[in-house]
């Protein structure tokens, strides 16, 4: 869960997470990730949510791409990268977003990696009282067709 959300983790009641995923399912493109014929992680595609990034692109169709893998087995497999990938495509050519971002916490450097396989690039980092508490990555649609093959 630390990877999941920026916040302390605490126990949560059913009825607190069904409320979280509630609220994704009607504001997000979402997604469960399978491998075989059972799930291993979630990922959705939502639109840019956090004010201090949608200040800085007035009028511009700004998406982020969250996911989670929660099959420690699955980790390091490419099961991610593709995932951003497809996600990255369908924000580009079915939504027609003009930048998608990922917020990645700094100590994930899976993440962090996996991000910039797909095109991303660091767009600046997020500071708190201890340093640096995470990175927000992006890649332009723009930037995308012209680094396609």
């Amino acid at each position: 869960m630390k990877y999941v959300d920026a916040n302390d983790f605490e126990e949560t009641t059913r009825q607190e997470v069904q409320a979280v995923y509630h609220w994704i399912s009607t504001h997000a493109f979402c997604f469960v990730m399978e491998v075989g014929r059972g799930p291993i992680g979630e990922c959705w595609l939502q639109r840019m949510n956090v004010q201090r990034i949608v200040d800085q692109f007035p009028g511009e169709d700004l998406r982020r791409i969250d996911l989670a893998i929660g099959e420690k087995q699955s980790w390091g497999r490419g099961y991610g990268t593709e995932a951003i990938d497809l996600l990255v495509e369908f924000g580009f050519e079915e939504e027609s977003a003009s930048a998608i971002f990922g917020l990645v916490l700094a100590d994930n450097r899976r993440s962090l990696r996996t991000f910039q396989k797909n095109g991303f690039r660091l767009y600046g980092v997020v500071e708190g009282e201890d340093g640096i508490v995470g990175h927000d990555l992006i890649v332009r649609r723009r930037e995308r067709r012209s680094s396609a093959p």
